[in-house]
C-alpha cells in the first residue's frame, strides 16, 4: 500500500481536507467494510 502525505490528494486535485471523524473511523473500521 502507497502512503501519501495527509494533504496529498488536497493539493494535487484541489480537494478539501478529510473530516478528522471519518479519519478517526478509518483507524477502527477494517478496509472493505462499510460504517
Amino acid at each position: 500500500m502507497t502512503v501519501r502525505d495527509e494533504n496529498y490528494f488536497t493539493e494535487k486535485y484541489g480537494l478539501t481536507r478529510t473530516h478528522s471523524d471519518v479519519l478517526a473511523a478509518a483507524k477502527v473500521v477494517a478496509p472493505g467494510r462499510t460504517l
